[in-house]
């Protein structure tokens, strides 16, 4: 009986200290914790100045208010249809009354990748850029002001920063843009093709970011479709992967000639 009451007593003190330190822990976790940080006001139809005061002062900036796809006012999305620049830089009337305070106005050279695509795909955010969040480039801290400028474009196909798209995908893949420089006949190197041919940089369920295909091989084949085979004579080196013996993006075979045909071994001899 005394040995029962001697393990109850000491279930109980166990208890005890044990919520003693959840509590101690939860208080030292709530004293560290941030306070949330203070929601935006929303803006009023007051708090807007109009396009015309900002381009008052943003002279050099009304380009893509007169042309390209921002400026389609029949668009009910585009910014021309709603606030005008204010669309996308927020309210602006206490910044132009503050003689153009930059605190007072969303800069968005000046905002995190992340918030800046926020603030793109609040309407960029259906078909090729469904799948945006969470994507490969948005992972890496690549975002939209990355690879588009809506004021300084050097390609207005896109409003890119470069060029044109091999180009600028080659400002940070090199080494896929060298092995395109190994032969005399590369499809996108000579312009009949693009990184966009195959791959979706908005982002895509498929691996390699692939527009066709949950593999390399349903990928390929979607356009090659003469080597999708089955063959009689099936060549073992390719049967699982086209990439075994070609490298996708310079067209260079390992001395293969044609796969798909037992004759490329007589050929070789």
């Amino acid at each position: 009986m005394h040995s029962v009451c001697r393990t109850l007593i000491r279930g109980v003190a166990l208890a005890g200290l044990v919520a003693a330190w959840l509590a101690s822990v939860g208080t030292a976790s709530a004293a560290t914790q941030k306070p949330a940080a203070a929601k935006a006001p929303v803006a009023t139809a007051a708090d807007y100045a109009g396009q015309d005061t900002c381009l008052g002062c943003h002279e050099g900036q009304s380009a893509v208010t007169k042309a390209g796809a921002h400026a389609r006012a029949f668009n009910p999305k585009t910014p021309n249809a709603t606030m005008g620049c204010e669309s996308c830089h927020g309210a602006g009337k206490a910044h132009a009354e503050a003689g153009g305070d930059k605190t007072k106005i969303t800069q968005i050279s000046k905002l995190s990748a992340q918030d800046a695509s926020a603030l793109c795909t609040s309407c960029h955010d259906r078909k090729s850029h469904a799948l945006w969040a969470g994507s490969q480039h948005d992972n890496r801290n690549v975002g939209c002001m990355s690879c588009h400028s809506i004021h300084s474009p050097k390609s207005d196909a896109g409003l890119l920063k470069a060029k044109d798209q091999s180009a600028l995908c080659a400002s940070c893949h090199r080494a896929v843009v060298n092995k395109q420089n190994r032969f005399n006949h590369m499809p996108v190197r000579e312009g009949k093709m693009t990184c966009a041919s195959c791959h979706n940089v908005h982002g895509s369920s498929n691996q390699r970011l692939l527009k066709t295909g949950t593999t390399i091989d349903e990928s390929c084949t979607s356009c090659h479709a003469e080597k999708r085979g089955p063959y009689m004579w099936e060549h073992a080196p390719v049967a699982d992967s086209c990439a075994t013996t070609t490298t996708r993006t310079a067209r260079t075979t390992t001395g293969c000639s044609s796969p798909s045909s037992p004759t490329s071994a007589s050929a070789a001899t």
